[in-house]
């Protein structure tokens, strides 16, 4: 069965430079009438950077998270980071 999640998602400019260094994701996937869990999660997300300084350029890319595991979990987390250095 498909469940559609609820997607939020926000970005950081930790340096305060009018640039965004970190995307942040969260999913909160409906539960519905399981009470047990989930087996297996697959995520597809696009994205798009854009380069600015020393090169222009407009990137875009999919992410593709497959898990799975052999008995019912309740909660995944997953961190992941993506470097671009101009």
């Amino acid at each position: 069965e498909v469940r559609v999640p609820d997607v939020r998602s926000s970005s950081v400019d930790a340096n305060h430079d009018g640039v965004s260094e970190t995307l942040k994701l969260s999913l909160d996937v409906p539960t519905g009438n399981v009470s047990k869990g989930y087996r297996s999660v697959l995520l597809l997300a696009a994205y798009s950077l854009e380069l600015r300084d020393k090169a222009r350029e407009v990137i875009g890319a999919l992410v593709v998270v497959d898990a799975s595991c052999p008995y019912s979990a309740t909660g995944i987390w997953i961190k992941g980071q993506l470097r671009l250095r101009q």
